[in-house]
């Protein structure tokens, strides 16, 4: 499983009509696909 973390603003559109804004935040990928975000650093394992 290769796993990403990158740490930024995170802008997002849910729908048409909205936009979601995390400043600060991590966002997590695992082989490829988005997985989540969060406010603060997830655990790295090897």
């Amino acid at each position: 499983m290769k796993k990403l973390i990158l740490k930024g603003d995170i802008i997002f559109t849910p729908t048409k009509e909205e936009f979601k804004i995390y400043e600060d935040s991590y966002l997590v990928s695992e082989d490829g696909k988005i997985v989540g975000y969060t406010p603060s650093c997830p655990p790295i394992s090897k």
